[in-house]
């Protein structure tokens, strides 16, 4: 705790309201950094599913393999272009955050920033099964 000087506008107070308005300053100043400190932090990874290319990144990155990927290849036809472009689209993407460490190695590795931190929590599952989120659920825009 920092020594507060009292100034002129103190000079009113009584030494026990001194030490309320000290108390009530150094309050203010701890909401200040646990507010710093919880905008910083992560709770949970969301996944913005257009941005996903399905390049498995995360998949084989993740220490814990508690990602799974499907995709499927499409063939793109684009004005002008002398042949059609595959392109990977995502099928199904799954975290089961049973297994989940919630290291941010996936949110790190992906080049598309596909994934992302989320301030929300995960919430708890009476249910092993509960505690596995697809895209539905991961999705930024739920």
């Amino acid at each position: 705790m920092r020594n507060v000087e009292p100034d002129e506008s103190d000079q009113h107070l009584q030494p026990d309201e001194q030490v309320v308005a000290q108390a009530h300053e150094t309050a203010q100043a701890h909401e200040t950094a646990q507010a710093h400190e919880t905008a910083q932090a992560h709770g949970t990874i969301i996944l913005d599913t257009p941005a996903c290319t399905s390049c498995m990144l995360c998949v084989r990155e993740c220490p814990v393999w508690c990602i799974e990927l499907s995709s499927h290849t499409e063939q793109i036809d684009e004005p002008g272009s002398r042949r059609p472009r595959s392109v990977a689209v995502l099928d199904t993407f799954t975290i089961d955050w049973g297994l989940c460490m919630f290291c941010g190695i996936c949110v790190e590795v992906c080049p598309f920033d596909a994934l992302a931190w989320s301030p929300a929590l995960q919430p708890s599952a009476s249910a092993k099964s509960d505690l596995v989120a697809g895209i539905d659920a991961l999705s930024i825009d739920r």
